[in-house]
C-alpha cells in the first residue's frame, strides 16, 4: 500500500507511493526544505493522468490525511468509480498504522546499480494479516515488488494457480495468481534468511522454535501442506512452517525450528 522509492526525487529527497487500488495512487515528494509535492493520478495503462496536486508545508502525517481527503474528493464526483468515506478511513488508517508499525523496525538503504538493489540494515517488519517490509497483501503488485527489489532470482509457477517471485538472497518470496491481470500480491513468504520481527514482537531467525510461536500467538491449527514435507501452524492473517523430516526425525527434548513465515490477509 506505501513505499518508497530507491533513488531520490528531483527536490533531493524520497518520493512515497502510496496505491489506493489497481488504477488510483498518490504520490508524495519529500524536498530538503522539508515540504511536500503530492500527486494523486490515475494509471490509464501506458501512463499516468494525474487529477489533482499541491504543495504540502505539513509534517508526513498531515500532508497523507490531506491526499487521501483531495482523493476523496475526487471519487465523491465522479459516478464512474466508487470509493465510499469508510473505505477512505480503512486505507488510511492502514496507511498510518504501517508507518507507526514499521517506524522503529526498518531502516533501508537503496542504491541502483543495475536496477534497483536493496538491503535492510535493520529488523524487517512482518505484520499478521497485513505484509512484510512495507509490501501490503492483496494491495501490493508484483511490478511494484520488482521496482523496489530488483528482478527475482526465480519466477516459480505453482501447479498454474500462482507464480512466485523468489528472493532467495533476501529471505522473502511474493506470489500473484496466474489468471489475475493485475498480479496483485495474495501471499508474501519470509525465510530465516532475514532478521524478521512480528508485530507482536516475535523475533523470526534461524533458532526460532514453535513453542516460542505459541507464547506469543497461542495454541495454533496445525497440518501438513500437500507434499507432506513442511508442518504448518495457521493462525489468522499468519503462518509458520516446520520441516517436516526435521520434527520426524528429532530427539524428544529438541526444540521444533520455524524454517519459514508466511503472511495473508485477515
Amino acid at each position: 500500500m506505501i513505499s518508497r522509492y530507491g533513488d531520490k526525487n528531483k527536490f533531493g529527497s524520497y518520493t512515497w507511493h502510496i496505491k489506493l487500488n489497481s488504477l488510483f495512487h498518490i504520490f508524495i515528494e519529500a524536498t530538503v526544505d522539508n515540504s511536500f509535492v503530492v500527486n494523486f493520478k490515475e494509471w490509464r495503462w501506458i501512463n499516468y493522468k494525474t487529477h489533482s496536486s499541491f504543495i504540502s508545508n505539513n509534517d508526513f502525517k498531515s500532508t497523507i490525511e490531506n491526499a487521501f481527503e483531495k482523493a476523496f474528493e475526487f471519487f465523491k464526483g465522479n459516478l464512474n468509480y466508487q470509493w465510499n468515506y469508510l473505505q477512505k478511513n480503512n486505507q488510511l488508517n492502514k496507511v498510518l498504522e504501517l508507518i507507526e508499525n514499521s517506524k522503529d523496525q526498518i531502516t533501508i538503504e537503496y542504491s541502483k546499480t543495475n536496477g534497483n538493489m536493496y538491503s535492510a540494515s535493520k529488523t524487517i517488519s512482518l505484520i499478521r494479516g497485513l505484509g512484510i517490509d512495507g509490501n501490503i497483501v492483496n494491495i501490493t503488485l508484483a511490478e511494484m515488488i520488482i521496482e523496489k527489489y530488483g528482478n527475482p532470482e526465480k519466477s516459480v509457477n505453482h501447479n498454474n494457480f500462482s507464480i512466485e517471485l523468489k528472493y532467495t538472497k533476501k529471505g522473502m518470496s511474493f506470489y500473484y495468481k496466474l489468471n489475475d491481470p493485475f498480479k496483485i500480491i495474495y501471499f508474501m513468504m519470509a525465510t530465516g534468511e532475514i532478521a524478521g520481527e512480528t508485530e507482536t514482537g516475535l523475533i523470526f531467525n534461524k533458532d526460532l522454535t514453535i513453542d516460542k510461536v505459541s507464547e506469543k500467538y497461542g495454541i495454533g491449527e496445525q497440518y501438513e501442506n500437500s507434499k507432506s514435507v513442511e508442518r504448518i501452524v495457521c493462525y489468522s492473517g499468519i503462518q509458520f512452517y516446520a520441516n517436516l523430516a526435521e520434527i520426524i526425525y528429532k530427539d524428544d527434548d529438541d526444540p521444533i525450528f520455524i524454517r519459514k513465515i508466511g503472511i495473508i490477509e485477515f
